[in-house]
């Protein structure tokens, strides 16, 4: 079969999940779920990590088998693989002996269209842009730990990226990182599963500015 056609079974699968599990469910276990390959027989089904491959072992298979069946019209046998597994056969790829002149790139997702100079201010959002201007200026010295929150369209992740691009303007040699509260709620739950807790602290320690955007992700989880 095509790739379209994984897309558009898979799709099918997890629509069907999400009539059965919340969105944070969905989030943690399903969405980065993939087939690979599949025939007559058997599924072949791509999860990020080893940890969310047991657990999708333990907890989901038998739903995902009669979902995937209904939706191929016969019954299927699931396997299910890791990336990681799938990595570690591949052989190393060769060592980078020069790194990029910012390494700050690495650690940085960033829109560069987003200024406090185009940022639209109006009396509903006037105090965060102050704000977030202030502390763009002075970072970790004011306003710190700066929570910005507000319906959906008044700017906030603009002015998340505004900040960013202030600092690196002002603090060229500063560490930032941009992650979003999914992002790192995965994160630390993958460092949790491999047993690698002391690097996630390392590396979020290290920074000098972290910017979570949509963080009511985080509620009731950690």
């Amino acid at each position: 079969m095509a790739d379209l056609e994984f897309n558009t079974i898979t799709d099918s699968l997890k629509d069907q999940l999400s009539t059965l599990y919340s969105s944070t469910t969905m989030s943690l276990w399903f969405n980065q779920l993939s087939i690979v390959s599949l025939d007559e027989k058997q599924a072949v089904m791509l999860a990020p990590t080893e940890f969310k491959k047991n657990i999708l072992e333990k907890r989901y298979l038998t739903v995902i088998k009669e979902i995937l069946g209904e939706i191929l019209g016969f019954d299927i046998e699931i396997k299910l693989i890791s990336a990681e597994s799938e990595e570690s056969l591949k052989p190393a790829a060769p060592v980078k002996e020069e790194q990029d002149e910012d390494i700050s790139a690495y650690k940085l997702r960033f829109n560069p269209n987003y200024t406090f100079e185009n940022f639209v201010v109006g009396k509903s959002n006037e105090l965060a842009q102050a704000t977030s201007l202030a502390v763009a200026k002075r970072p970790a010295e004011l306003n710190n730990p700066l929570f910005l929150y507000g319906p959906s369209g008044l700017g906030k992740t603009h002015l998340l990226f505004a900040i960013v691009n202030e600092i690196r303007k002002n603090f060229k040699d500063f560490q930032i990182l941009y992650v979003t509260g999914e992002e790192f709620t995965n994160e630390l739950i993958d460092s949790l599963a491999q047993k690698k807790p002391v690097a996630f602290r390392e590396k979020y320690r290290n920074l000098d500015v972290l910017l979570v955007d949509d963080i009511q992700f985080l509620a009731n989880k950690l």
